[in-house]
């Protein structure tokens, strides 16, 4: 249902007049800062690089005589800047991007930079390229494409240079080229900013892992709206775990932030939307932008990858290997990944097109990973120039990924750093702690943490080919003096864990730093020394998929469980290990296992999410030890460790009851246990005397009932129980002698419910009685399940036999498949043993049989379908004839011409009562469309 309003007393016109003028007379100066996500161009202002040239910039000149600088005097901001210097005759100087960046047709780009001097220009140069029917890239190398951004520019003083142009034609990778025209000039530079099209995510860059109920924000840049204010643009979200519930603008640095609060568990997709008066929508998709937890506390996993080295988007042996990982990896499902650099391969010498090829098929072959991905740089390149850029513009640029992050989880801190080679950098082998303020904002994010946990991750570790000591040193000094308690890292392709006692703990402030580490034999001595807050554990994991070096026998990935702030179990998992993950049934999750000769795993974690209830583990049929976390909605989190051999195949069966409790062998003491299907262990209930319960401690009893009527069995159910949740009870009986009956007694009432001769003595048959007269407003009666016995005498070799009483929902049974419970079909007056097709229409009216349950509306009255929505006085908006079984909500939207369209939350969810549910809407924009929708609880 769509409705659409003006506010009273005005016109549509008028405010379209009123918008217009708003959007018109907000003025942005043209000088304003571009974040630096924002930008296409990496080390923008010069800042970082050897004394030979900046970062991720290469100096070209066409005449000998023609030079570049990059100095302090050359700078407009910070310190450096570059300088063009010629002389007379042909000299043609410029500084180059080493990177093509990839100009999308028909979008629009802003150029801006600061010049000083004569003669300065900007020009793009590149290649066309086309998309093929696999998607990927096709480089155009015949044909060249340059545009001149500026040209023949000239001042004393420092000037700010900006335009706008739209890429036509195909798509376009160019290259940035500062020149200097022919002659005795120089021309300085500084400030350069290609602005990203779109919606371009300032903050996180990395995915959040959130849980229900909390809000987080995004910060989100957009340079097609930096002119926008509030009233001027309409947002949205598509996501189906996150709710947009808040906008702001921050009018200095024109950047939005978008407050989404986590309204159902998983890993979130999340589309962004903007759309300007008189403009066209503008959308950014990010996958797996979020984790979102059912709940907060109980343990969690991740995984470590390190040095997969992609090269290639069609099949190899590294992306066959690589796949091997992600299925595991998609089973075990762990919270978030962290691939700890190095994962496209190397190309010092390889040219930008074939870069542009191993970046997407890094991009391709990471997307298979179904949790959320922490990706730090890596990637070790020798040439200074034209191939020296992968590192830094690839990794953040193209792939946006960043190059450190932070983030806390369940109180455990996980910090991500770059310790590797950036770009061009003077340091061209082993590892670097250089990122300009990496080191200012780690102190800052171990200093602030208050928890016991705090794990560092980077590419190389700092005792293992650092190529700076005083990187080196100054790294050591972090870790040690914050109590780093393990660092996790990559770089060599081969499994190296080893510790050492903090020497901050015994008072140690400043190198030299003692290089005595101890090496651990395994991973449960891994698991000893980070027990102890004293030691610091360097975890060096093997490669996912390349090749393999130094002692390495085989290829795999680390994974961790983390329970109350300590790394309860961690383990390197070879490739070989295979584990699938399939569900037989709403409260029945197996896990398959096969692992190969490489190495036996010991107490791998597993967890699944349950509906609640008694939650059990078996591997091979032999009960595991489980822990259960509660989660909202009746759910549940439960988690078991395996032992998998080398060469084993193996089957872990998590089962949870609805719940499940089972009678107690008086004779043993011990728990008849649920072993499935009907093949229940052979106990004969003893005879034993005792007291009857008292009602207000037991709600359900199960008696013998002997023929002198003393003796008693007390297996029983509390009355604290929701009983409203459970309609029926089940067990199982079966009785060695064909002559007995086996009666139930509900309440005291005998004979209410069942009455049936065992007619197949030694079989088990199952016995289902109807909760719905017997449990219900008084739930402290004490109820009765009694075997009573109809023959001459008792003897333990001829009694009835229980096992297995259970409390159960029937709502959920749908024995045809068609999607409605069977209840409901016999209710209705449907037959639950054919299956209602999805066009089925029993009674002519306009919604399906299945629509029919899902509104709760009668499928065989052709009078009883989903009302139409009514519009209250234009505040409100009323649902009529609703179910109190069902639940309601009401979402809007402000665009009804966009394919494909979106609509947000705008209020409920609000519960059925049986009559009018009245949910009011907000005159906030010249128009909305409200559309309702109910749902199943």
């Amino acid at each position: 249902m769509k409705i659409r309003y003006k506010p009273t007393g005005q016109t549509a016109g008028i405010l379209s007049a009123l918008v217009l003028f708003t959007f018109l007379a907000t003025v942005v100066s043209a000088q304003t800062n571009l974040p630096s996500p924002a930008n296409w161009i990496s080390n923008p202002s010069f800042e970082t690089g050897s004394a030979d040239c900046p970062v991720d910039w290469f100096f070209a000149n066409q005449q000998e005589t023609t030079t570049g600088g990059w100095t302090n005097a050359s700078a407009h901001s910070g310190s450096g800047g570059a300088r063009i210097t010629g002389q007379t005759g042909l000299s043609f100087g410029r500084w180059m991007t080493p990177y093509r960046m990839y100009l999308e047709p028909g979008k629009r780009y802003r150029v801006s930079f600061w010049y000083r001097g004569n003669g300065a220009g900007v020009h793009l140069i590149g290649h066309p390229v086309t998309l093929d029917a696999n998607g990927s890239f096709q480089v155009n190398l015949y044909n060249n494409y340059k545009r001149v951004i500026a040209s023949g520019l000239s001042s004393a003083s420092w000037t700010y240079f900006e335009t706008n142009f739209v890429a036509s034609g195909s798509g376009i990778w160019a290259q940035l080229c500062l020149v200097m025209e022919t002659g005795n000039k120089t021309a300085e530079f500084d400030d350069v900013a290609i602005a990203r099209p779109g919606l371009v995510v300032i903050d996180p860059i990395a995915p959040a892992v959130t849980a229900l109920g909390m809000t987080n924000s995004i910060v989100v840049y957009c340079d097609t709206l930096r002119t926008n204010d509030l009233s001027t643009v309409d947002w949205s979200i598509d996501s189906t775990n996150l709710t947009l519930r808040s906008v702001a603008l921050d009018t200095t640095n024109r950047t939005w932030t978008l407050g989404l609060e986590a309204t159902a568990a998983g890993v979130a997709d999340l589309t962004l939307r903007a759309t300007p008066d008189g403009g066209s929508l503008i959308t950014n998709r990010l996958a797996r932008f979020a984790r979102v937890r059912p709940g907060t506390g109980g343990p969690f996993a991740f995984a470590v990858v390190a040095d997969a080295q992609i090269y290639q988007s069609v099949a190899s042996e590294r992306n066959e290997r690589f796949g091997q990982m992600a299925a595991s990896l998609n089973a075990l499902d762990p919270l978030f990944a962290i691939s700890l650099g190095d994962q496209m391969d190397e190309s010092a010498g390889l040219w930008d097109e074939e870069k542009i090829m191993i970046a997407d098929a890094g991009r391709t072959q990471f997307g298979r990973l179904a949790c959320p991905l922490f990706a730090l740089p890596g990637l070790h390149e020798s040439d200074r120039f034209y191939e020296g850029s992968q590192t830094r513009w690839y990794h953040e640029k193209y792939l946006k990924r960043p190059a450190y992050f932070s983030l806390e989880v369940e109180g455990t801190l996980i910090a991500g750093v770059d310790t590797t080679p950036v770009g061009a950098a003077e340091r061209e082998s082993g590892g670097g702690f250089l990122r300009l303020g990496q080191a200012e904002w780690l102190a800052a994010v171990l200093g602030s943490y208050t928890g016991r946990l705090p794990i560092v991750a980077g590419h190389v570790a700092p005792y293992d080919e650092f190529g700076a000591e005083a990187d080196r040193d100054l790294y050591l000094g972090l870790l040690y003096t914050n109590r780093v308690r393990a660092v996790l890292a990559g770089h060599r392709h081969e499994t190296l864990d080893q510790g050492i006692r903090n020497p901050a703990v015994d008072g140690q402030t400043s190198p030299p730093w003692s290089s005595n580490l101890t090496t651990l034999a395994d991973a449960a001595a891994g698991i000893a020394m980070l027990a102890d807050p004293s030691n610091t554990v360097f975890l060096t994991t093997v490669t996912a998929c390349a090749d393999l070096q130094g002692a390495a026998t085989f290829r795999g990935y680390r994974y961790l469980l983390v329970r109350d702030q300590q790394i309860a179990w961690q383990d390197v998992l070879p490739l070989s290990l295979s584990v699938t993950c399939s569900s037989s049934a709403p409260n029945t999750v197996t896990f398959h296992l096969t692992n190969g000769s490489d190495k036996a795993v010991s107490g791998l974690p597993l967890h699944v999410e349950l509906p609640a209830g008694v939650a059990s583990a078996e591997l091979n049929g032999s009960p595991l030890v489980v822990q259960a976390t509660t989660l909202p909605g009746g759910r549940q989190e439960v988690w078991a460790q395996a032992d998998i051999g080398t060469n084993m195949t193996a089957e872990v069966v998590f089962r949870s009851s609805d719940p499940l409790y089972t009678l107690t062998d008086f004779e043993s003491g011990t728990a008849e246990g649920w072993l499935g299907g009907t093949d229940f262990p052979d106990t004969i209930l003893s005879i034993v005397s005792g007291d009857t319960p008292d009602a207000s401690t037991y709600a359900l009893k199960v008696t013998l009932d002997t023929p002198t009527g003393q003796s008693y069995l007390t297996k029983l159910f509390s009355p604290a129980m929701d009983w409203s949740t459970y309609t029926h009870l089940r067990f199982w009986t079966k009785s060695p002698q064909p002559t007995y009956t086996a009666w139930i007694r509900l309440n005291n009432q005998v004979n209410v419910n069942y009455h049936d001769q065992i007619l197949s003595p030694l079989t088990w048959t199952q016995v289902s009685i109807a909760l719905t007269n017997f449990i219900g407003v008084n739930q402290s009666t004490v109820t009765e399940v009694s075997p009573r016995w109809t023959g001459d005498q008792w003897t333990n070799g001829a009694a009835i036999l229980f096992d297995r009483f259970e409390l159960y929902n029937d709502m959920l049974t749908d024995s045809d498949g068609d999607g409605i419970p069977d209840a409901w079909e016999l209710k209705h007056g449907l037959n639950p043993s054919v299956s209602n097709s999805a066009t089925a229409n029993v009674d002519g009216d306009w919604m399906t049989d299945y629509e029919e349950y899902i509104a709760d509306t009668h499928p065989t009255n052709g009078d009883s379908f989903w009302p139409p929505l009514l519009l209250d006085d234009i505040s409100n908006i009323l649902f009529t004839g609703t179910s109190t079984a069902r639940i309601y909500r009401l979402s809007s939207t402000t665009n009804l011409t966009a394919v494909p369209q979106f609509w947000q939350a705008a209020s409920g969810p609000s519960p059925g009562n049986g009559g009018t549910v009245t949910m009011p809407i907000v005159l906030d924009v010249p128009w909305r469309a409200y559309r309702g929708s109910v749902e199943v609880p």
